[in-house]
């Protein structure tokens, strides 16, 4: 099956968020260590909405771009 760079992005995204949401409920992790995981899943949805919000057909600059949201590195 072939993805858009999209839907790729938005594929591993939620892969990396069910797994960290999974190492919350660990018996092994500790309550700061959870809190922790919490808040990196919840950081990796907003990471998908500015993907999103960055999506421009025009080429123009998006109101994430504007905002300081997006950073276009290039490595």
């Amino acid at each position: 099956m072939s993805y858009t760079i999209e839907e790729d992005v938005f594929h591993q995204l939620n892969d990396v968020r069910r797994r960290v949401e999974k190492l919350t409920c660990d018996p092994w992790i500790t309550a700061k260590t959870a809190c922790n995981l919490r808040a990196l899943a919840r950081d990796l949805d907003e990471a998908w909405a500015v993907f999103q919000r960055c999506e421009r057909t025009d080429g123009g600059p998006t109101p994430a771009d504007e905002r300081g949201e997006v950073q276009h590195d290039i490595a």
